[in-house]
């Protein structure tokens, strides 16, 4: 037996063996496991990580997310738990059924970015259950880095994504093991395990959360009376998504993202979904689940009230799932209107009885023609003609 440099909770190891080696929960992540194995053997995260990978850069990027494969069995030797279990507490296992991305980086369709600099985390990728943090085994689920995750399953509460006091992002990586606070924020100290009596979530969005969890660890789920793969379930989503966040469509969004109170959220920001705040995100999420309640007559009728075309919809993408290919079927193109001649001396009559001059801006405001409209040739020759013909 051998004692691996001072500390003030000195821990026998024998050989590369951790004395204590808290076994993986369900649904953890593996910077979390980690930060339970540095405390349950008196070591800080980096400390823990230079004794056994060496000089490996792995707090200052994203852990759970970027983790070579090839230290896997280095850490298997030091905490006797097999490859593979190790391997179910990286997000890496969502490729292929939650995003398609087959390499890893540090954004990632789907999961939160941290915004890693040195240790710190400038974004608030990670978020948290106070009443989660409160029970005797408390630990970061991979659950709380998907941005379509707004709600604890659990405790039916919704999740926070910074401290109630700073607002600083949720990261458990720097609390010290010597520090008193268990589960204090790293930048005020306040407690982050205080539940909110106050905090309630809707019944819809725990419902549509639970699907979709269950989607991503099946592979599949079903979707008007058919059974889709997981990917083809998300891309449907992400459009839907980037639906309600398109600046195009600040009516939709605003027709559909409708609070409790019947006022109306912030929408048509350019900001990507996985870089929003879990405030932001879960309006977006509830609007999705309120469509997918009645799907497609809730959506349709949504996109028909905020006169909203199938061209605009769909915009410059030629991939969308064939789920939400169908329903776009159902709308009708928005194509130019094309005058006739009688339907401008009609309006011209109708200017002239009212008193109003007869102009080519004039007819066209009467007429409500838009811009693209207004530049078809065979419109502006049948507009000069009704200024012509009755000056």
């Amino acid at each position: 037996p051998k004692t691996l440099g001072p500390c003030r909770h000195a821990v026998r190891v024998r050989g590369n063996r951790w004395a204590s080696g808290p076994p993986p929960q369900p649904d953890e992540l593996m910077s979390s496991w980690l930060h339970r194995l540095a405390r349950a053997n008196g070591r800080s995260d980096h400390t823990l990580c230079s004794m056994m990978f060496g000089p490996v850069p792995l707090l200052t990027r994203d852990l759970d997310l970027t983790m070579p494969v090839a230290l896997l069995p280095v850490l298997s030797e030091w905490t006797g738990i097999s490859e593979y279990r190790l391997s179910e507490l990286l997000l890496t296992t969502i490729q292929g059924k939650v995003t398609g991305e087959s390499r890893t980086g540090t954004v990632c369709r789907w999961v939160l970015p941290l915004g890693v600099y040195h240790r710190v985390r400038r974004h608030h990728g990670l978020q948290y259950c106070p009443q989660c943090l409160a029970e005797p085994i408390a630990y970061a689920r991979k659950q709380w880095r998907y941005a379509f995750v707004t709600e604890c399953l659990e405790h039916e509460r919704p999740l926070f994504d910074r401290c109630p006091t700073c607002a600083s992002p949720f990261m458990f990586h720097r609390m010290h093991p010597d520090r008193g606070q268990r589960w204090g924020c790293a930048t005020c100290g306040e407690a982050l395990n205080t539940p909110d009596a106050s905090a309630g979530s809707k019944y819809l969005l725990r419902r549509q959360q639970a699907r979709l969890v269950a989607a991503a660890g099946s592979g599949g789920a079903r979707m008007n009376c058919r059974w889709v793969s997981s990917l083809t379930l998300f891309n449907g989503y992400r459009f839907l998504v980037h639906t309600l966040t398109s600046s195009r469509l600040k009516h939709l969004a605003n027709t559909a993202i409708i609070d409790r109170d019947g006022t109306l959220r912030p929408s048509g920001t350019h900001t990507e979904f996985e870089r929003m705040g879990v405030y932001l995100r879960r309006p977006i999420m509830l609007a999705l689940a309120t469509w997918m309640t009645e799907w497609p007559d809730r959506f349709l009728r949504d996109v028909r009230s905020s006169c909203s075309s199938r061209s605009v919809l769909m915009g410059d993408r030629r991939h969308i799932p064939f789920w939400i290919q169908e329903v776009l079927d159902t709308l009708p193109t928005a194509q130019p209107h094309r005058l006739t001649s009688q339907e401008v001396q009609s309006c011209a009559r109708w200017l002239r009885a009212g008193g109003q001059a007869i102009s080519f801006d004039g007819l066209c405001r009467a007429l409500s023609l838009s811009t693209w409209e207004r530049m078809l040739p065979a419109n502006r020759v049948l507009l000069g003609e009704g200024v012509s013909g009755l000056d």
